[in-house]
């Protein structure tokens, strides 16, 4: 194989989720972001799990995102999964858009902290990066993952726009994945708790809401398993 694997198709959109989308960093909050193989996207060619993370970053300053996205576009063959080679449509990169806090991550791993002294084989490295992905800081975002399986996109697309409309939300952030949608629900606009309960419950019956919290969500202007994550005006 020749080339690079290729992550980042759209510099432009991924700047505009990053700057315009993702809230400001407050003191002590960093960004986690993570590029993962999906078997499922590459089921002949992965020999491991569905989901396992080749590699992950924290950062301080927005800026900082893309250029370590674009390190992560090494040479083809370079990803790999024990002795198999990853699959560029294997790839995809997830970030999360809430800001994660360090003081609480620290907290955390100071706690596991003292099972590793046990001597359970597991690293502190690997520990850390956990407890700073489960530490959320600032919750700027009701994230909802919207798949609709066996629905066309522009069916699915109209069943969550109609339960948004009937909701009174006027505007939240969608990504279009591979699989569906990611809604990002700034939580700002949910003043009556019953918004976002209408919001879950109907998603919920409609068999749409796959996962909802806060969680990862693939970037726009990257690839997910070959398909180009986009940013749609709502």
């Amino acid at each position: 194989m020749t080339g690079n694997y290729e992550i980042l198709y759209d510099e432009d959109m991924a700047l505009s989720f990053i700057n315009e989308v993702m809230y400001p960093l407050k003191q002590d909050e960093w960004f986690y972001g993570c590029l993962f193989a999906r078997k499922k996207y590459a089921p002949e060619l992965v020999k491991s799990n569905d989901r396992t993370q080749l590699n992950r970053f924290i950062v301080n300053k927005k800026e900082h995102i893309v250029p370590k996205v674009k390190r992560m576009e090494i040479p083809l063959g370079g990803w790999m999964l024990k002795d198999h080679e990853v699959p560029k449509e294997a790839l995809v990169f997830y970030i999360n858009p809430n800001p994660r806090d360090m003081k609480k991550a620290v907290r955390t791993l100071g706690k596991k902290c003292w099972s590793l002294t046990e001597g359970n084989g597991s690293s502190v490295v690997r520990e850390a990066y956990s407890a700073v992905q489960q530490s959320r800081g600032t919750g700027s975002f009701l994230t909802i993952d919207v798949d609709g399986e066996g629905l066309k996109k522009d069916t699915l697309f109209g069943k969550m726009s109609d339960i948004l409309d009937d909701s009174g939300i006027e505007k939240c952030h969608i990504i279009e994945t591979r699989g569906g949608y990611h809604l990002l629900i700034d939580n700002k606009l949910i003043t009556d708790s019953k918004v976002k309960s209408f919001i879950i419950k109907e998603l919920k019956r409609e068999g749409l809401a796959d996962k909802v919290g806060d969680m990862l969500s693939p970037m726009p202007g990257t690839i997910q398993g070959g398909f180009p994550v986009r940013l749609i005006a709502y």
